[in-house]
């Protein structure tokens, strides 16, 4: 949405939350509309970064509705785990709920499952993988 934007030479409204320190650099929509007239490359990045994005769209889309909310939530926990290098993940049932679009009670009763299982082990506030694998 936010390439969009710029290619409208509108303000986005896109928000976001990083996961880990992050550094930013922040281009105004019209001067990224004029690299993109003055520059073709840089267009051409615009684009491609586009693309890329809208290819993950897709992906959660065919996710959302093919895939059961259980494998979700797996993959959902093994991604973070694996962008944060950790076992172990500080997350609310209620923050792992609002990023798959559930409830909380849901994921709760999912995670309680998982433990049961030994692939988790549930703590206040932390979950820490044990042997997560994504279900059939």
């Amino acid at each position: 949405m936010t390439l969009s934007s710029c290619l409208k030479r509108e303000k986005s409204r896109v928000k976001a939350v990083a996961q880990q320190a992050t550094e930013i650099i922040g281009i105004p929509a019209e001067q990224a509309y004029m690299l993109g007239r003055k520059y073709p490359v840089w267009f051409d990045f615009v684009l491609d970064s586009y693309a890329r994005r809208f290819e993950e769209l897709l992906e959660m889309v065919d996710e959302i509705g093919f895939s059961s909310l259980d494998r979700r939530l797996a993959k959902y926990l093994l991604e973070k785990s694996t962008l944060l290098n950790t076992t172990v993940l500080h997350l609310s049932h209620q923050e792992i709920a609002e990023d798959l679009g559930t409830a909380r009670a849901v994921i709760s009763r999912l995670l309680k499952q998982m433990e049961r299982k030994g692939m988790v082990r549930l703590q206040r506030g932390r979950i820490r993988i044990l042997a997560l694998v994504l279900p059939e």
